[in-house]
């Protein structure tokens, strides 16, 4: 055999230790035969370590193959492996019992005339060192594999015949191996008259030349076996060919090579052994300032310029050993002296020997993306108006400082913080200015802190602070310190858009450990103790307590109950007459809700109410006042009942919804009222809140004849010259006003007042709350119209009131 065509040492001889390559059937689930002689092989399905292909190759003596997987088969193991063209890393027993590694892959084969059968063709090659193992860039379902029956004719081949321009079906058809050249097919068969003589596992390596279709050489390493069926009988050959690059081939990747390593935007580098730059590409002279002259010859570690020790390096050494590469964030020096961040990454070239040859090093610079993940960062966790820190960093900071004072035994403190009557400056002046205003507060706030201390947005107008590592003995007095700190920031006006704008603030304050053990019971604690500071008058602080929490449970609890209470049907309405003041005749009736539990009795309006409105339980508890009141109306109006006309509370949050009048007049629609029994009671505060949405509701409604009454008159801060444009029938006298009128002079001139403006409007005027007959007296002679209350009537079921309708019309 001529030496020159050999692929490995001269040594050798061109005879090699097999790697062991079989053939399966895929529909038989079994092996047919193998390059390695053995009496039988027998394919066994068992149970096995999770994720590892493993395979068992038991003593010479009895030479059976048993590859096991958890879920799947050898088989269906190789068609994943096809598919993917990946091979499997799995454990083996030698000849002595001695647990091996291998690498398994595979490949399809096409048989018979026609290329309609399918086999199986695994190649297992023995790993010295799993954890450095590189599987070869030409796995074996991109090599040509053939076999031959023992007369040298064609019975399988895999579908790479096609890269050479071959197609399958006329490849067997013939039985002719067409693309072997003239001598490769002489060389090949003097091989096969040599391995006849004396039947041997043994595979024989050798470059020889193949042809295309077209008649093209093609260059190529080969390695011939024989195979063996299970008995150990010879059956035929095996042949496997990788295809050789040619020179020209050769030449043009290197010339690929050098135009991509140029022009890569990541800065690239080859080093030798030892690490002393070799090369380097355009990109790496611009990311580090530096000459061909000045940075060729250097220690790559020159870039770094002593900024990182011998652990960074020995890290990436022991890396390259491990896994032939290494990756990481570093800094990196211009020649100019300025420090940038970048990617770092070593991978490693090795000769024939298998020994470390080159390294080849790239550094990307990351500048961009730090201040890409910094603004991402800041999206993330601070506030986008106020620059101060958003509820999610807020919280995380919480967190570590409730870590910090379980550890050190420290206190710490949480002060909640809303602004008072936010909502009327952001009403008035515009969006912008309200967020000139949370901007300015933000700005006072942080004037306010200590070191290592944080102040967050909350959202709306809401803010909070977390007072850290305080002294056990002064926690309570570092957090009232605070808190008067934070309220006299309010004090002075705020300047916005040229105007001075006064505010003030509630704060709650919770410690830590008294108050809550957690972040989350932390701040939920403060922010009850807030609502306390607001109901107790606003502009001050109020530590939180238990009696809070209780509070703050039982409107939790009543909030479930209302909820039920709806699906249960456990409301029910009442209504209470509205009276001329002039003849004393019923000129209408209010709607009233009442709620009967099963277990609270009878629940007052004012205990529910107000929940109701802060929660959104008002909207479908005021839809279902609303449908009732309509089906009532219906059902009154059929009877032929004398009723006047029916007032029906709106809450603002319903009357604020873009759609309410179109739903409302549908309801009415519906039920078949008659517009003009119906009265919407809808609260001045609630009308000022969006004029110009409360102007385009009140006009739909009233175009459909439907009356409006203003309700809470003289509580709100509404102009006369709104109120003229407003389409409303009759101003409602608060019951503020109407309690003290006999006895305060005040009182008595605020309801003679709003008498008045409903008079220079031309508008009805009604008093509620009316219980005695001093005050009944009272708005008779100052010109009020209609009164309702105790002294008249109370609230009337259903039942009552029409038995009072059917007396009077009697």
């Amino acid at each position: 055999m001529n030496s020159s065509l050999m692929l490995h040492d001269p040594a050798d001889a061109g005879i090699h230790t097999p790697n062991y390559v079989f053939v399966a059937d895929q529909l038989q689930q079994r092996i047919l035969c193998s390059n390695m002689a053995s009496p039988h092989f027998v394919l066994t399905q068992e149970s096995s370590e999770a994720d590892l292909y493993q395979a068992y190759l038991n003593s010479p003596s009895t030479s059976i193959l048993q590859l096991k997987n958890i879920k799947e088969d050898l088989v269906d193991a190789m068609v994943k492996a096809n598919e993917s063209a990946e091979g499997h890393l799995f454990r083996f027993r030698d000849e002595n019992g001695y647990w091996r590694f291998g690498f398994l892959e595979n490949t399809l084969l096409y048989g018979g005339e026609a290329a309609n059968q399918e086999f199986l063709c695994g190649m297992i090659t023995r790993v010295q060192n799993p954890a450095a193992f590189v599987a070869s860039d030409s796995s074996l379902s991109s090599r040509l594999v053939w076999m031959t029956d023992q007369d040298l004719r064609l019975t399988k081949v895999s579908g790479d015949c096609r890269t050479l321009g071959f197609d399958i079906a006329t490849l067997l058809a013939t039985g002719q191996l067409s693309f072997l050249t003239e001598e490769t097919g002489g060389f090949l068969d003097s091989i096969c008259q040599d391995l006849f003589v004396s039947p041997k596992p043994e595979t024989r390596v050798v470059r020889q030349t193949l042809r295309s279709l077209d008649g093209n050489a093609v260059s190529a390493t080969i390695q011939f076996s024989l195979l063996f069926d299970e008995f150990g009988c010879v059956i035929g050959t095996l042949g496997i060919a990788e295809f050789f690059p040619s020179r020209e081939l050769l030449e043009s990747e290197r010339q690929l090579f050098a135009a991509t390593f140029d022009a890569v935007s990541e800065g690239f580098f080859i080093t030798d052994r030892s690490g002393f730059i070799l090369r380097a590409n355009p990109a790496l002279y611009e990311l580090t300032g530096f000459s061909p002259r000045e940075l060729l010859g250097l220690h790559c570690s020159h870039i770094w310029r002593g900024r990182y020790g011998p652990a960074f390096f020995r890290s990436i050494r022991h890396s390259l050993q491990r896994n032939n590469k290494w990756r990481g964030e570093c800094d990196f020096v211009r020649q100019s002296g300025e420090v940038r961040p970048a990617i770092l990454s070593f991978s490693q070239t090795h000769n024939f020997r298998h020994e470390v040859q080159n390294y080849v090093g790239m550094l990307m610079d990351i500048a961009d993306k730090k201040r890409d993940e910094m603004r991402i960062y800041r999206l993330a966790h601070y506030d986008s108006l106020t620059g101060v820190a958003n509820r999610r960093l807020f919280n995380e900071r919480l967190q570590d400082a409730v870590a910090d004072s379980e550890e050190n035994g420290t206190k710490l403190a949480v002060l909640f913080l809303d602004m008072d009557r936010f909502k009327p400056v952001n009403d008035s002046l515009g969006h912008s200015a309200g967020d000139q205003l949370l901007k300015s507060v933000a700005r006072r706030l942080m004037y306010c802190l200590g070191e290592g201390d944080t102040v967050a947005r909350m959202g709306g107008d809401e803010f909070a602070l977390v007072l850290r590592n305080l002294p056990q003995e002064e926690a309570e007095q570092c957090a009232i310190k605070m808190a008067s700190r934070v309220l006299a920031q309010f004090f002075a006006p705020f300047l916005i858009d040229g105007r001075e704008v006064y505010s003030s603030c509630s704060i709650g304050i919770s410690l830590f450990p008294h108050h809550g053990q957690s972040a989350e019971i932390l701040l939920r604690s403060a922010d009850t103790a807030m609502y306390a500071a607001k109901r107790a008058g606003k502009n001050n602080y109020q530590f939180y307590d238990d009696d809070m929490n209780k509070r703050a449970m039982d409107r939790l609890i009543m909030e479930n109950a209302m909820r039920k209470a709806l699906v249960r049907e456990e409301f029910d309405l009442f209504f209470q007459p509205q009276y001329s003041v002039l003849n004393g005749v019923m000129t209408g009736i209010e709607v009233l809700l009442r709620w009967d539990h099963p277990v609270f009795g009878t629940v007052r309006p004012l205990e529910f109410i107000d929940l109701a409105e802060q929660t959104d339980l008002i909207i479908p508890l005021g839809e279902w006042v609303f449908q009732q009141t309509c089906e009532k109306i219906s059902q009154w109006q059929k009877q032929g009942v004398q009723f006047g006309r029916v007032g029906v509370n709106v809450s603002a949050n319903q009357f604020k919804r873009d759609d309410f009048a179109e739903w409302a007049l549908f309801q009415v629609q519906r039920y078949g009222v008659n517009p003009a029994h119906l009265e919407l009671e809808i609260t001045e505060s609630a009308i000022m809140e969006d004029v110009e949405h409360s102007l385009q509701m009140l006009e739909q409604l009233q175009r459909a004849n439907i009356r409006i009454a203003v309700d809470d008159f003289g509580t709100g801060y509404s102009s006369l010259n709104y109120l003229r444009k407003f389409p409303i029938s009759t101003l409602k006298i608060d019951r503020v006003f109407i309690e003290d009128i006999v006895d305060n002079e005040d009182t008595l001139q605020l309801a003679q007042t709003v008498i008045a403006i409903a008079k220079s409007l031309n508008l009805g005027v009604i008093a509620e709350g009316v219980e005695t007959w001093e005050q009944y007296q009272i708005l008779s002679e100052n010109g009020c119209d209609e009164v309702q209350g105790y002294y008249m009537s109370r609230a009337l079921s259903e039942t009552a009131l029409l038995d009072l309708v059917a007396c009077v019309s009697e």
